[in-house]
């Protein structure tokens, strides 16, 4: 068999043929040789050392896969997801909560100034409203506009709820177990009835005055009130310390 040469540009052209998979110089050299070209061995190692330098870099590998987050960072991203949720119902709760108190107000005076609540009046103006929508006491001019009154108590009572719940709201007692949560159910059964003469019945009847002219609130009557209607939990005294005054 005759034995073929090849120039130095075929022999590095040939060796990044036979090199596909890594093989050796001596491999190399054999493969030549199967093919009759024969070539010295330290040329084909010197090709082969060329050939190297041509090859074709190797794909870059992908980068791996992120681990599963483990059970507690998922845990806690469903934590945050569900308390990123309940701030907003109670966000909601309380818009809803002062646009009733401002139309229970302009249902009673249509000035839309009067019927702003300053900032710096807000919280007081919120907890005497707390105080009557718990008690189901009706203040000034209430009982003339009743349909606003129990739409802006409803608001009132279901944000207490929420905000309390949440742990917003801190009271000396739980007001809606005090009657907060009585009263809201009496409430949704009146909500849009004709029969403002049944709407009237779950309110304080006028005889017991409880809020004065000013819309002062007399708190030993709310107590007594509360504790005819077997609102107080047992134990509690009535006349004692109002839950309200410690709202933070």
């Amino acid at each position: 068999c005759r034995s073929l040469t090849m120039d130095e540009e075929a022999l590095i052209t040939r060796c990044l043929a036979l090199r596909l998979n890594g093989e050796s110089v001596a491999q190399v050299a054999a493969l030549l040789e199967q093919e009759g070209t024969s070539v010295p061995l330290s040329q084909v190692k010197k090709a082969c050392s060329k050939a190297a330098k041509r090859a074709p870099a190797a794909p870059a590998a992908a980068p791996a896969a992120a681990p599963p987050a483990p059970d507690g960072a998922s845990t806690e991203k469903k934590e945050a997801k569900k308390a990123k949720a309940a701030a907003a119902m109670i966000k909601a709760a309380e818009s809803a909560m002062l646009e009733s108190q401002r139309r229970l107000k302009l249902a009673k005076d249509s000035d839309e100034i009067n019927a702003q609540v300053p900032r710096h009046a807000m919280e007081g103006f919120i907890q005497r409203q707390t105080k009557l929508a718990v008690g189901g006491i009706l203040g000034p001019g209430d009982a003339a506009v009743l349909r606003e009154r129990i739409e802006a108590d409803i608001a009132m009572l279901e944000w207490l709820k929420l905000a309390a719940g949440a742990g917003e709201l801190a009271f000396t007692e739980d007001v809606m177990a005090l009657g907060g949560e009585l009263q809201l159910q009496r409430l949704k059964e009146m909500r849009g009835t004709r029969n403002l003469t049944e709407a009237r019945s779950v309110y304080v009847d006028e005889t017991q005055v409880v809020v004065d002219a000013e819309g002062n609130v007399d708190y030993a009557g709310v107590d007594r009130m509360l504790a005819r209607e077997d609102a107080l939990a047992p134990g509690t005294e009535t006349g004692g310390a109002d839950p309200m005054d410690d709202v933070d």
